[in-house]
């Protein structure tokens, strides 16, 4: 079985706070809020993230987390973190790795 464990990848939000609504049908958790932090035009970096108040130090998290729900927290600065999520054996499941 070549196919690879869903993720999803952490960009600089848009938005500063969405929630989103999980399907009791499908998904463990009832929502997922996504929330940024000193979010404006000029802080387009990620400084710190936090998954259910945990620090993840990697640009991705799974879909695994994902349907338990929770909240995940960005955030953002004018300087690039060049330690966040930069480590290299941590980077995300893919097919035939």
């Amino acid at each position: 079985n070549m196919s690879a464990e869903p993720v999803y990848e952490i960009t600089s939000p848009i938005f500063d706070e969405i929630t989103i609504e999980l399907d009791q049908d499908y998904y463990e958790g009832e929502q997922f809020v996504i929330k940024a932090y000193d979010n404006s035009p000029e802080n387009m970096y990620i400084k710190e993230v936090r998954l259910n108040g945990r620090t993840l130090d990697t640009f991705w998290f799974s879909h695994e987390e994902f349907i338990k729900g929770g909240v995940l927290e960005i955030w953002l600065d004018s300087k690039p973190n060049k330690t966040w999520g930069s480590d290299l054996s941590k980077l995300p499941p893919a097919a035939g790795r």
